[in-house]
């Protein structure tokens, strides 16, 4: 079975914390949902700050 993962992390983005969930399957983020946030954030930008922790 495919092991899911669902974990909340803040990300800096332009002087503003966004938190974001994170769903990963296997490993691969499947699908990004950003809660709370001042600032609209891209996709790419989000991928790129969380693989980078």
């Amino acid at each position: 079975m495919a092991r899911k993962s669902v974990r909340v992390r803040k990300v800096r983005y332009k002087g503003h914390t966004v938190r974001v969930k994170v769903y990963r399957r296997n490993g691969r983020i499947v699908r990004l949902k950003v809660i709370k946030s001042p600032v609209k954030v891209k996709r790419k930008v989000l991928i790129r700050r969380i693989r980078r922790r």
